[in-house]
C-alpha cells in the first residue's frame, strides 16, 4: 500500500538534504553568463525548462534509485561516504 505521509516526509527530507550542496543562490553566479545573451522571455523559458528537467531527474531518482543501488550492489553508507568526500573536495 502506498503511504502518502511517508512519501511526503521523504520528499521533504530529500529537499532539505539537497539544498546545502546544490546551493541554488551560488549556482546563479555560474549559470548567469550562459544565459546572458538571451532575452528576458528566453531566460524565463530556459529557467522553466531547467526546473522541469531537474524535477524529473529528482523524481526518477526517488523512484528508481533504490533499485539501481540493488542492481549494482551499492549500499547507502557507501553513497553517503562518497557524497561527503565529493563535498569536501569541492569545498577545497
Amino acid at each position: 500500500m502506498f503511504d502518502l505521509h511517508s512519501f511526503i516526509g521523504s520528499v521533504a527530507m530529500t529537499f532539505m538534504t539537497l539544498l546545502p550542496p546544490v546551493n541554488p543562490l551560488g549556482i546563479v553566479v555560474i549559470i548567469d553568463p550562459y544565459l546572458n545573451s538571451l532575452s528576458i522571455s528566453q531566460r524565463k523559458r530556459a529557467s522553466l525548462k531547467i526546473a522541469i528537467y531537474s524535477f524529473f531527474v529528482c523524481l526518477f531518482t526517488t523512484f528508481v534509485g533504490g533499485a539501481l543501488f540493488k542492481v549494482f550492489g551499492i549500499t547507502l553508507p557507501a553513497v553517503q561516504i562518497a557524497g561527503g568526500i565529493i563535498i569536501i573536495v569541492t569545498g577545497k
